[in-house]
């Protein structure tokens, strides 16, 4: 809630450890926001259909430089039958302070029919994804070079 303008804010609690408890309150907000509650059946069908053409969700773990499990999700064309698929290009959705993968959702329909795939994850932290903490881009820099590295790698 925000105060009415030219209200007197209460100052932060003090006394003996009083300060400290308000702090680290605080801190928590920034570093520990809540995550963003979801279930793998919010993703829906593994495979489904856009504008005519057949995708698949492959769900996967990749692991960082610090050992936390980033839940993955990559949206791919699928194959037929004997069709051998290139590697379209791939877009790395990466979500907002305190959400996780599932916003990927909001862009599905317009890249896939693009003839682009999709990879999401949960940073560290966030989402589904082993960790306590967010770092606000220190360590969710890392995340995504653990990403890539996998993309790279798979010819993704």
């Amino acid at each position: 809630l925000v105060p009415p303008l030219g209200a007197e804010l209460a100052p932060p609690p003090h006394g003996p450890g009083m300060s400290d408890t308000w702090f680290s309150g605080l801190t928590d907000i920034v570093i520990r926001p809540p995550r963003r509650a979801y279930e793998l059946v919010d993703f829906g069908p593994r495979t489904f259909e856009l504008e005519g053409r057949v995708y698949t969700r492959v769900d996967f773990k990749l692991t960082n430089d610090r050992g936390q499990l980033l839940e993955c999700s990559h949206f791919l064309p699928k194959a037929e039958k004997g069709e051998l698929l290139s590697s379209p290009p791939c877009v790395v959705y990466l979500h907002g302070n305190s959400s996780s993968r599932i916003e990927a959702y909001d862009v599905l329909a317009w890249l896939l029919p693009r003839d682009m795939s999709v990879f999401a994850f949960d940073f560290a932290g966030s989402g589904h994804s082993g960790g306590d903490y967010v770092s606000l881009g220190h360590y969710e820099q890392q995340d995504l070079r653990t990403v890539i590295e996998y993309l790279r790698e798979n010819s993704a």
